[in-house]
């Protein structure tokens, strides 16, 4: 069972402030898409000041998708003042005393590597304005374990207050949940300013007239929307204004309305007020002269580009019924509109025209017309950018799925040559394909003929749906998105990924087999590099390590070796196969044993027990380990990780 599900909110009520903490369920949990832990790390980027991400003692295979949960997230929203604020504080736990500059280098050199790969993209940059900290937490038995606390409290202090008050605060959460749900990934600011104007154009006509609020059928004083506190309005009396009138009768509040005295002018009233007709000729009046006053340009912006482009979802949740009889797909739709705006300009008095064409604002943005030809999302840059475009793309409502086989699996659902994308996004799709090859048409069949394809192209030689007879080729990951016409939408990690042969073992347990020694080799990797990073080759080289293969049997392909040659016992580590069965029990007695056999009271012995079966725990052979190590003066560190290794 997990700890946490979803988000959960507690607040802390201080003299000075507010604080809420926010816990997030972990990332990659298995009841969630990809683009759920996309949209969770999103909200919880935007929405803090500092964030707390707790990791285990070492950088591993899943550490590093972790980072590319991250990295995701870096070039959807626009970096304004208001989106991205916090300090994310990487927590490395249970770290023992001696190795505790060693993992923060080899945390840092992990982060170096991502800045360099993505360039100005990384999330680092991009998403934590606040800076980066890497913090390694002690063993809970150890004192330092609390003391640690006040320096994560000082760094919070040290952070600008990003709310001015509750009301703020929840408004803001609102809207950046809102902006996540339609996948729109413009200006925070703009929302907010747009939801202002909208508040007072609801409530200005009342305001005006009564000095009142009304929402609805209700009316209330006059609040101040930002902090929530009513406006003092004072209370007015006719004798005060009055002259020769005795009686004290109070008149309703009413702020900023002035009361004129009896009998007075209603010329000098009026005189000031000024044409209010849209109609700049007042053809409804039927009149023959020009107004004497400006008014406002009724046309359209004539500015080359798209003048506003809305997202918004066009239901709260549809569903895909497939080709296959049983798939059925939830998903949210999004669709983009876009707007021409009104002129800004002024008609001036006995005039019928202003000067200069029309436009919504001078020098103002306009967007690039071009469109994704998958989602039909806009281009975000401005009209007439020099670079390749680019934007955040939405559903891929322009495609359908084809195959080499007429029905295949893809994100696990069944489906058939002639499915719609409706339900993938452009900027997840080949998240979910891992290293593959597209297919499209072929553009140069005479190329194909004398096979001139160039390394990015493989002529399809069979009939592929739809439209058979038109020949198809493969294509790479990356001449995809160059025939687009816009940027890739995936990191550099990833698309480094998507390079590699697309071929992969189709034997699950050689599949699963392999992920548990790429993990082993990319431990043994992880403390060289770090080594070699701290310039102390010998804290590497001083390590020891054994590797137990279990099943029904146990098999130890290497024991108490040193890490001057990984490559070496990578490969006593594949000599060995899968086969079938758990036997917990036996895996620990033999760690047991090795640890028995080469003990030495100058190491630490660490157990990382990896496991994508099902067995009974082995509490008896564990307790007799920690006793032995106990009655030694060595603690005994355990690491579990049971899973699926897919």
């Amino acid at each position: 069972m997990r700890c946490t599900e979803g988000v959960w909110m507690s607040l802390v009520n201080t003299n000075e402030y507010i604080y809420v903490a926010l816990d997030f369920e972990g990332l990659k949990s298995l009841e969630r898409t990809p683009q759920e832990d996309l949209f969770l790390t999103l909200f919880n980027t935007v929405v803090s000041n500092l964030i707390l991400f707790k990791n285990q003692f070492v950088i591993n295979r899943d550490m590093s998708t972790m980072f590319q949960r991250f990295q995701d997230g870096a070039t959807l929203f626009e970096s304004d003042s208001k989106i991205f604020q916090a300090k994310l504080c990487i927590i490395i736990k249970d770290v023992p005393k001696n190795d505790k500059d060693e993992i923060v280098r080899e945390f840092k050199s992990k982060f170096s590597q991502i800045v360099s790969e993505e360039g100005e993209d990384n999330f680092i940059s991009r998403m934590y304005k606040g800076g980066l900290d890497i913090i390694p937490w002690p063993m809970f038995n150890d004192a330092a374990w609390f003391k640690t606390l006040s320096t994560v409290n000082k760094k919070l202090d040290k952070q600008e207050v990003k709310y001015e008050n509750a009301r703020t605060f929840l408004q803001s959460t609102k809207v950046i949940m809102a902006k996540l749900k339609i996948c729109d990934w413009g200006s925070l600011d703009e929302n907010l300013i747009q939801i202002r104007v909208a508040t007072l154009k609801r409530l200005l006509p009342t305001v005006v007239s009564y000095g009142l609020e009304q929402k609805d059928s209700v009316t209330e004083q006059l609040t101040n929307h930002d902090t929530g506190e009513h406006i003092d309005d004072p209370i007015v009396s006719l004798s005060d204004i009055l002259h020769d009138f005795e009686k004290s009768i109070e008149l309703l509040p009413d702020s900023d309305i002035q009361l004129y005295e009896e009998n007075g002018s209603f010329e000098r009233l009026s005189e000031d007020l000024r044409c209010q007709s849209n109609d700049h000729f007042h053809s409804d009046l039927q009149v023959d002269h020009f107004c004497g006053n400006e008014h406002q340009c009724q046309k359209f912006c004539e500015d080359d580009g798209i003048c506003k482009v809305t997202t918004e979802p066009k239901r709260q949740e549809e569903v895909y019924k497939g080709l296959v009889k049983e798939t059925s797909i939830a998903f949210t739709k999004y669709t983009q509109s876009n707007e021409r705006l009104r002129c800004i300009k002024k008609i001036p008095p006995n005039k019928f025209e202003h000067t200069g064409k029309h436009t919504h604002g001078e020098d103002s943005f306009h967007f690039c017309d071009a469109k994704c030809q998958f989602c039909e999302y806009f281009c975000t840059l401005p009209y007439g950018h020099k670079q390749i475009h680019d934007t955040r793309h939405g559903n891929m409502t322009q495609t359908e799925f084809t195959g080499e086989s007429n029905e295949f699996e893809y994100a696990g659902h069944k489906l058939r040559v002639g499915d719609q994308g409706v339900f993938v996004l452009c900027n997840l799709h080949c998240k979910d394909l891992g290293r593959h090859r597209h297919i499209d048409y072929c553009q140069n069949a005479e190329n194909c003929k004398l096979g001139n394809q160039g390394q990015d192209i493989q002529h399809i030689n069979e009939k592929v749906q739809p439209n058979p007879d038109n020949p198809k080729d493969f294509i790479s990951h990356k001449l995809f998105w160059e025939r687009t016409g816009f940027k890739d939408p995936y990191s550099a990690q990833e698309q480094q990924e998507f390079t590699k042969c697309d071929h992969e073992c189709s034997d699950e347990k050689h599949h699963k087999t392999g992920a548990v020694y790429q993990a082993v080799y990319q431990f043994m990797d992880a403390r060289i590099n770090s080594a070699t990073t701290n310039q102390n080759q010998m804290s590497a080289t001083q390590d020891s390590i054994s590797l137990i293969l279990f099943d029904h049997e146990v098999i130890v392909p290497f024991e108490y070796r040193d890490l001057t040659d990984p490559k070496d016992l990578l490969n006593s580590m594949l000599q060995h196969q899968a086969r079938g069965g758990t036997n917990y029990d036996l895996a620990i007695q033999k760690a047991g044993f090795l640890i028995t056999s080469y003990f030495d009271p100058t190491k630490v012995n660490i157990i990382i027990f990896l496991s994508d079966g099902l067995c009974g725990v082995p509490f008896n052979q564990l307790h007799t380990i920690c006793k032995q190590n106990k009655t030694r003066g060595s603690p005994l560190y355990l690491y579990t990780k049971a899973e699926n290794f897919e």
